[in-house]
């Protein structure tokens, strides 16, 4: 019998009390040195299929049937296989492609390259537990910021108040983030939000305790821990995922026209959904028609249709109404 975890609890962990959730992995850098390689991969398959995916799933799946590698993988599997997939319709509300100005100059970057160096994703996921709540996803490089997190965003119980937010902070900073909200002391009725925060790499013998992220990885290598590492299917899943995300988004905008957008880098704000989608000096990968839809879009849309995700005990199979991405 496996222990009851705060993390699956089915009357907080859900659509029904959670907004959104938007995970974040900006760099303050360019490519510097990685112009070749990066050229051929772009922003969406550098970071987003597999790191930022392997986030989501571990966020998102449902409590596995037991804490082992097997049973770990196979939840997040489920997660990935519920994936409410993106048609020529509505890929201008899932996706946003930039480029930052001066990326065509780095070193081994072809003059005219449409590699994007910044995308924003909003997908959904087709099961009961999430049905209709957005998972917002960015990457990007030269944003201003260095930063990696996942914020969910609780549901506002009264609109004149600020939501409940949890922040799970990644890199660079390592900690917790709470907001919630309190009366206010004293005789007042106001609701006012209170704050925590906890860091757990600034204290001097956390630093000291702490192993590297690739210690840890060869740690877990050489012991023969296999929930540390993604399986192949896993990684198939999410490379047909984002393969067709970004043929879509080639179909739909045709030429690609290069658009310059003096808006300034764009700010995750704590109320469900992103404003301000654009990056100081950053090229837009699409047509000036669909950079707009999608900008507005993504502000605009909070829930879509599709069809419910019922995972199967045998895994074999492909689950029905799903298709490939291929």
């Amino acid at each position: 019998m496996l222990p009851k975890q705060p993390v699956f609890a089915k009357d907080v962990w859900n659509s029904r009390y959670i907004e959104s959730v938007q995970i974040s992995a900006l760099e303050d850098m360019g490519v510097e040195t990685r112009g070749g390689y990066y050229d051929a991969s772009g922003a969406l398959k550098d970071m987003v299929q597999n790191h930022l995916f392997q986030i989501l799933s571990i966020m998102a799946m449902e409590q596995p049937e037991d804490f082992s590698p097997k049973g770990l993988h196979d939840a997040q599997l489920d997660v990935f296989r519920c994936l409410q997939p993106a048609d020529a319709s509505s890929i201008e509300s899932t996706l946003v492609l930039g480029q930052y100005e001066g990326y065509r100059g780095e070193p081994l970057v072809k003059p005219d390259s449409q590699t994007e160096t910044y995308g924003a994703l909003r997908l959904f996921i087709d099961n009961q537990r999430w049905k209709g709540t957005p998972f917002y996803i960015r990457t990007g490089k030269k944003t201003g910021k260095r930063e990696i997190e996942l914020a969910v965003i609780f549901r506002r119980p009264y609109q004149e108040v600020e939501p409940n937010i949890l922040i799970i902070k990644i890199q660079p900073t390592e900690g917790v983030y709470l907001q919630f909200n309190i009366k206010r002391p004293g005789d007042s009725e106001d609701i006012i939000p209170a704050k925590m925060d906890f860091c757990q790499n600034c204290s001097l013998i956390h630093q000291l305790n702490t192993p590297e992220a690739y210690e840890r990885l060869i740690t877990a290598c050489m012991a023969g821990e296999r929930s540390w590492f993604s399986q192949w299917d896993q990684i198939e899943f999410s490379w047909n995922y984002i393969s067709h995300l970004k043929e879509l988004q080639r179909r739909k905008s045709g030429c690609r026209c290069i658009l310059t957008g003096p808006e300034p880098v764009d700010r995750l704000k704590r109320t469900g959904c992103w404003n301000n989608m654009g990056i100081a000096g950053c090229r837009c990968l699409q047509t000036a028609a669909g950079a707009s839809g999608v900008l507005d879009s993504f502000k605009r849309q909070q829930t879509t249709g599709g069809t419910i995700c019922t995972v199967k005990k045998n895994r074999k199979k492909r689950l029905p109404g799903r298709r490939p991405w291929r």
